[in-house]
């Protein structure tokens, strides 16, 4: 669970946000003992798990990039 009460959920399949129609699954998992959650930050994440949170944000950092790199050379 992050610090803005996010729950994740790492899996054979991969890294996931749960989503707020599964939370009562992912209480009853909790209160069964079958998982336990651990506290971590969102902006570690990404990293982490090796994930980007917003393709589009970084298709925009790195075209940003480019053009400043051609506006000097």
């Amino acid at each position: 669970m992050d610090e803005y009460g996010r729950v994740y959920l790492q899996t054979d399949t991969g890294f996931g946000l749960v989503h707020t129609m599964d939370m009562a699954y992912a209480a009853d998992a909790v209160e069964q003992g079958l998982w336990q959650p651990q506290d971590v930050l969102a902006a570690d994440l990404p990293v982490r798990f090796g994930y980007v949170r917003s393709p589009q944000e970084l298709q925009k950092k790195a075209t940003d990039k480019a053009m400043q790199s051609r506006a000097r050379g």
